[in-house]
């Protein structure tokens, strides 16, 4: 569910962040995305690879 394609979401592990998150469940999509819509840089992981899928949608 993440906006990948618009370049907000990227998949980098060597990117300097102001915010981590663990859990990319239902709040924290919403967290995360409201993070990066507000120029937050944030690093997001989820340990369930189905969640990683969803939110990324691939891109990881």
């Amino acid at each position: 569910m993440g906006n990948a394609d618009s370049g907000a979401v990227k998949a980098n592990s060597a990117a300097k962040a102001d915010f981590g998150m663990i859990g990319l469940g239902v709040m924290g999509q919403n967290l995360v995305l409201n993070l990066v819509d507000h120029g937050i840089t944030v690093v997001a992981f989820d340990p369930w690879p189905e969640a990683r899928e969803r939110f990324f949608g691939g891109v990881v």
